[in-house]
C-alpha cells in the first residue's frame, strides 16, 4: 500500500483545519437593542382621530393625510372661516404643531429603523473580516501546499521515486480541493437578538405598535384606494425580491422565521436580507414625510396666513 511522505501529512491537516467551521462571532461589540428603541411616551403619545372632513383645494393625497393626523374638522373650520380672528389664529397654530408633531414621528421612526440596521451592519463588518481572514490564511496555505508538491515531486522524479512522486501529487492536489471547499464553505456566524422586533410585528399587525408611534403605525395599516396598505405593498416588495422565501410569512422557512423571531444566529446573507427589509419599510415611511410636507405647502396657498 503507498503511503503519503510525511512532510506531507501535516500541511494537508494544517487546509483541512483551516477549512473547519469558524466559530461563532460574538455581537457584544455592537450596538445593543436598547439603545434603538424608542421611549414609551413616544410610541403612546395622543393624537387626533381620524375624522373626515370636507377640504375644497385640497389634493386628494393631502386629504388624506390631514385625516390620518386628526385635522380635517379644524382645516375645514378655517376653510369656512368660523369664528373670530384670534379663535382662527390658534385654530390654525394647532394645525401646524400637529403636522410638525406628525413629521417628527416619521423622523422618530426613520431613526429606529436606521439604528436597527446599524445594529445589523456592525454584525455584518465583524463577520466579514473573519472570513476576510479565514481565506488569507487558506490562500497562504493553498500556496504552500502547491510550492511544496511542486519541489517534492520534481525532487521525488528525478531521484527515480515515481509511486512517491504519484503521492505526494496526489496528497498536494487534496490539500488543495481542501482549502478551495474551505473557502466557499466557511461562512461566519454572529448572534443578534431582537426581542422587540418591528418585522415580527408587521408580519402580525397588532392594534398598536410597539415600536412605531401611533400616527406611522396608523399611516402603514391605512388602506389607498385600490384596497391595499402600505403594509401590503412593502410585504409585496419584500415577497418580490425573494426576501421572504416561497412560504411567505404563512409558511416561513428558516430565515424568514429568524427575522421575525427575537433573536439567533445570523450569516452575512441573512444580515443582508434583514437589511434590505429595514430599507424598504423606511422608503415607505418616509413617503408619510413627503405627505406631510405637501399637506403644509397646500395649506399656506389655500389658507394663506
Amino acid at each position: 500500500m503507498t503511503r503519503f511522505p510525511r512532510p506531507v501529512l501535516p500541511l494537508l491537516a494544517l487546509a483541512l483545519m483551516a477549512g473547519c467551521a469558524t466559530p461563532e462571532v460574538s455581537g457584544a461589540r455592537i450596538i445593543s437593542e436598547g439603545f434603538c428603541m424608542p421611549s414609551a411616551e413616544t410610541v403612546g403619545a395622543a393624537l387626533g382621530e381620524p375624522v373626515p372632513a370636507p377640504l375644497p383645494g385640497f389634493s386628494a393625497r393631502a386629504q388624506r393625510m390631514a385625516v390620518l393626523i386628526g385635522i380635517a374638522p379644524q382645516l375645514s373650520g378655517l376653510i369656512v372661516g368660523d369664528g373670530p380672528p384670534l379663535q382662527r389664529l390658534r385654530m390654525r397654530q394647532m394645525v401646524v404643531e400637529r403636522i410638525v408633531a406628525a413629521s417628527l414621528d416619521v423622523q422618530e421612526a426613520m431613526a429606529l429603523l436606521d439604528c436597527e440596521d446599524e445594529r445589523g451592519d456592525q454584525l455584518r463588518s465583524l463577520l466579514e473580516a473573519r472570513e476576510s481572514r479565514a481565506s488569507r490564511r487558506l490562500t497562504i496555505a493553498s500556496i504552500g501546499i502547491g510550492a511544496f508538491t511542486a519541489v517534492a515531486t520534481g525532487g521525488l522524479s528525478l531521484a527515480a521515486a515515481p509511486t512517491a512522486a504519484s503521492a505526494v501529487g496526489i496528497a498536494g492536489g487534496l490539500g488543495e480541493a481542501s482549502s478551495g471547499v474551505a473557502q466557499l464553505l466557511g461562512e461566519s456566524r454572529g448572534r443578534l437578538m431582537t426581542s422587540r422586533n418591528i418585522l415580527r410585528e408587521i408580519r402580525e399587525r397588532p392594534e398598536q405598535s410597539t415600536m412605531l408611534p401611533a400616527v406611522v403605525w396608523r399611516y402603514l395599516l391605512r388602506h389607498d384606494t385600490e384596497g391595499a396598505s402600505v403594509l401590503d405593498q412593502v410585504v409585496e416588495q419584500w415577497r418580490g425580491a425573494g426576501l421572504l422565501g416561497e412560504g411567505g410569512f404563512e409558511n416561513p422557512d428558516r430565515r424568514t422565521a429568524l427575522l421575525v423571531g427575537e433573536g439567533g444566529v445570523y450569516s452575512t446573507a441573512d444580515l443582508n436580507a434583514r437589511g434590505a427589509m429595514l430599507d424598504g419599510l423606511e422608503a415607505a415611511i418616509g413617503r408619510m414625510s413627503r405627505s406631510l410636507r405637501l399637506l403644509l405647502a397646500e395649506m399656506q396657498t389655500v389658507l394663506p396666513p
